[in-house]
């Protein structure tokens, strides 16, 4: 048996002179530092950057060993840990090296969860941004607490602490693996969690109570007139809205798993759909850490409203986002106004669902003195849930669906328990009664309108 290489790669297979690339896919290269030949890690993922990245750190280090520059710009000085320890500072650093993901560093973290990262931990470094990280303590973390919640009634906000916490936590582990700090501070200890379980607010209190209520509220999204006052692409972009509500009650993928969804995805590209295998799946990347990636288009047997969403859906995108309007082709499944990328940060979900419920008199819930709208985004996704243990599917299989990785467990503790008699009792299908009710009636071609007023019809 031939001996383990101790490289993956060596510069003769890299084609790059000094370049190596270790078994965890780390790219190392060998500088000649003060003239003396030594290896240093890089923070480049392919052999391409790592090259410029290479011989852009070795130009400057001559250029400051000639006095061409400034000492301080050496790439290879011994790093500062003085300079380092502000919150401020540490967060810059994890920007520059291109925002590893705090669990798997060095890789690097996809566009989409670099953006839910920055909107969790924002808070976190607008508040101890001046801070030594080393020297936060307990009494900090309660006045970051008090600050986040100031104002606001008790329980308030206690969730969105814990989140950034842990995000900032995480970045402190990522600056001590780096060496830019000595030791971890208070907060990546064992500390108290603000937010109680009893005190959240579930999802379930804010989705829809009956398929026909789903299509009532979506289809005014959807169907609405454009106001005067209104732009074409203002509209187009609250329609939206009301259609990426739908796809979350019928095949559950989060929000944040929307926004990154394309019309013209390639295989293990958010959007993309395989309607050649058995089952029939819509590829999504999860977001949250969440497991299975592949949404079945058919959720229950013989039930075929969700290939009827997306067969109308194409329908309205198609006539909607045409290149004589926007002036390049729009990919997205849900565009923002100007046919882009919705934002982790957008409100545009929000308020689109509080002029809807504000439209059917859908009154607003006070959860811990803060006024919320009565239908959400998330609610939508217990909707699904709720249909489907309707239909009689287990919590479990529900669980993979939804792409959680806490099986049924997590199931129950976000989305409660089944309803007595309601397991099975096939109550809810996602379609209500009358097919001249349907939310995307208008966009349904004209075969598959019939075929679904015979399927409800004889359901029913």
């Amino acid at each position: 048996m031939s001996k383990k290489s101790k490289w993956l790669k060596n510069p003769t297979q890299l084609k790059i002179p000094n370049l190596y690339q270790s078994h965890s896919g780390v790219f190392i290269y060998l500088f000649k530092i003060n003239g003396v030949k030594r290896r240093r890690e890089l923070d480049a993922t392919t052999k391409t950057t790592a090259r410029d990245e290479a011989l852009r750190k070795q130009s400057m280090h001559d250029k400051v060993r000639n006095n061409l520059e400034p000492p301080e710009k050496d790439p290879f000085a011994e790093q500062s840990v003085v300079a380092l320890t502000t919150v401020d500072s540490l967060y810059a650093a994890w920007e520059a090296a291109g925002y590893p993901d705090f669990r798997a560093d060095p890789r690097l973290l996809t566009e989409q969860r670099r953006g839910e990262y920055k909107a969790a931990i924002k808070a976190a470094i607008e508040f101890f941004g001046e801070y030594e990280a080393e020297a936060i303590s307990p009494k900090d973390l309660d006045a970051f607490y008090s600050w986040k919640t100031k104002g606001l009634a008790e329980g308030a906000n206690a969730r969105a602490t814990d989140t950034a916490l842990d995000k900032l936590s995480g970045l402190f582990k990522w600056a001590r693996r780096r060496e830019l700090v000595k030791r971890l501070p208070e907060v990546c200890n064992n500390r108290n969690k603000y937010g109680k379980c009893e005190e959240v607010a579930h999802c379930t209190d804010f989705m829809c109570k009956s398929d026909e209520e789903l299509h009532e509220f979506c289809g005014l999204i959807i169907n609405a007139p454009r106001k005067k006052y209104c732009s074409v692409f203002a509209h187009n972009a609250r329609v939206a809205v009301g259609w990426a509500l739908l796809f979350e009650a019928l095949c559950s993928p989060r929000k944040s798993e929307l926004h990154a969804a394309r019309m013209d995805a390639k295989p293990n590209e958010t959007g993309y759909m395989s309607w050649a295998t058995d089952p029939a799946w819509w590829y999504v990347e999860r977001s949250k850490k969440g497991c299975s990636p592949h949404i079945l288009l058919e959720q229950v047997e013989g039930n075929r409203a969700l290939y009827d969403l997306i067969q109308s859906h194409r329908a309205w995108h198609k006539a909607t986002y045409r290149e004589e309007v926007y002036g390049r082709k729009v990919p997205w499944f849900f565009p923002n106004r100007d046919g882009g990328k919705i934002l982790p940060e957008s409100s545009h979900f929000t308020a689109v669902i509080k002029w809807a419920c504000d439209e059917l008199g859908i009154p607003d819930k006070i959860v811990h003195g803060k006024r919320r709208n009565g239908r959400s985004s998330h609610g939508m996704r217990a909707f699904f849930v709720h249909t489907l243990r309707s239909q009689g599917v287990s919590d479990g299989e529900i669980a993979m669906r939804l792409g959680h990785k806490g099986g049924p467990d997590l199931v129950v503790q976000v989305y409660g328990i089944n309803e007595p008699g309601w397991g099975g009792a096939k109550k809810q299908d996602w379609l209500p009664e009358d097919s001249s009710k349907l939310a995307w009636a208008k966009w349904l071609p004209e075969s598959q309108a019939h075929s679904q007023a015979h399927f409800l019809s004889a359901s029913g």
